[in-house]
């Protein structure tokens, strides 16, 4: 059995769910190393598969609804107030479809207090309604947590072996819908840096979904810094069909964020949660070199806090785990440690965020 098809039989278990140049690098090391921080900058060329020939399927051929859900995501990119189209994206449950929704909660909701009525704080109510379902154990009320918190848990961990299972067939196949639904898969599981260059792969390789994608991470800074200009640059890359031309002769285009291998989406989602209410400032804003001492140290305490409490919500769910299940995402960490320790990264840096032991 796949992991693929590990992956299916749990989630089938669910209830169904309704530019930085060289001189830029060192100058953020310097503040990085400050805070416990660091950019990797492997200078290697190419992305390369994990896993052995017989590992991962040599055909590909793109499901119906991640199909129809990576349509209505690019629409909902180019019309982001319609919440039709996110009704519908939670219909399908898709990969693609989930990781989009969960981010628009991240970017839309005061997701600490998930349970407000107040609409000032939640902006997007079909995005909540999603993220208590698909993620009960961390975004539901006590009285509507369930059952399936342990294999939501294995379910993300897990998503990063079928990720790796995408990523190369996309590459052997030059398929870039198998390289954007690895992405989505990678990025489930909190392998950012992975993610990102599946996903750049994709776009380099001419696809304009990957591209829009892209368009909507840069504009809201999810996983690399927010970049309108660039974003900007993209957009008209796109229309002329010229995607190519977003790539400079640097093998460094980008720098992600990394949390450690511990961690999954939900780091990501606190995290961008905390950027988009302005509790935290984005250590990869231009600005922050120009904070006082007293607001850097303000805002690691806020983030440390919000790690600690993703943490705590994912060791609950541990603790009830069978020994089989700690076994299984045992296994998951572990490949998701040797992923974080893939030197391959083509367009990326890594910005690796400290976080306290588990």
């Amino acid at each position: 059995m796949t992991a693929r098809q590990r992956i299916s039989k749990i989630t089938k278990s669910l209830k169904p769910l309704k530019s930085h140049d060289k001189n830029a690098i060192k100058i953020l090391n310097s503040v990085f190393l400050a805070f416990g921080m660091c950019l990797s900058t492997s200078q290697a060329s190419n992305l390369k598969c994990q896993l052995k020939a017989t590992q991962y399927p040599q055909s590909y051929k793109i499901s119906q609804k991640e199909q129809q859900a990576l349509s209505l995501i690019t629409q909902s990119i180019q019309q982001p107030n319609s919440t039709e189209i996110i009704k519908k994206l939670a219909t399908l449950d898709s990969t693609l479809g989930k990781l989009y929704i969960l981010q628009l909660h991240s970017l839309l909701n005061q997701i600490k207090s998930i349970q407000a009525t107040d609409d000032s704080e939640i902006k997007c109510q079909a995005c909540a309604d999603f993220a208590k379902s698909a993620l009960s154990f961390a975004f539901a009320s006590d009285a509507e947590k369930n059952q399936n918190h342990i294999k939501e848990i294995l379910w993300l961990d897990s998503s990063a072996r079928v990720g790796e299972e995408l990523l190369c067939v996309g590459l052997v196949a030059k398929d870039t819908k198998a390289l954007v639904e690895s992405y989505a898969h990678f990025a489930l599981a909190g392998v950012n840096t992975r993610a990102i260059n599946a996903l750049l792969s994709a776009v380099k390789m001419g696809d304009k979904d990957a591209a829009r994608i892209l368009e909507f991470l840069l504009d809201n800074g999810v996983y690399l810094a927010q970049n309108t200009q660039a974003s900007q640059t993209l957009k008209k890359a796109i229309s002329s069909g010229n995607l190519n031309s977003i790539f400079t002769n640097s093998s460094k285009d980008f720098v992600v964020r990394e949390f450690n291998a511990y961690s999954n989406v939900l780091e990501n989602l606190f995290y961008q949660s905390l950027l988009s209410r302005g509790a935290i400032i984005d250590e990869l804003d231009t600005r922050y070199a120009n904070l006082s001492a007293a607001s850097k140290a303000d805002s690691a305490s806020v983030l440390a806090k919000e790690l600690d409490r993703a943490k705590s919500l994912k060791q609950a769910a541990i603790a009830k785990m069978s020994t089989n299940e700690k076994n299984e995402f045992n296994e998951a960490l572990k490949f998701k440690q040797h992923l974080h320790n893939v030197d391959e990264t083509p367009y990326t840096s890594t910005y690796l965020i400290k976080q306290n032991k588990k």
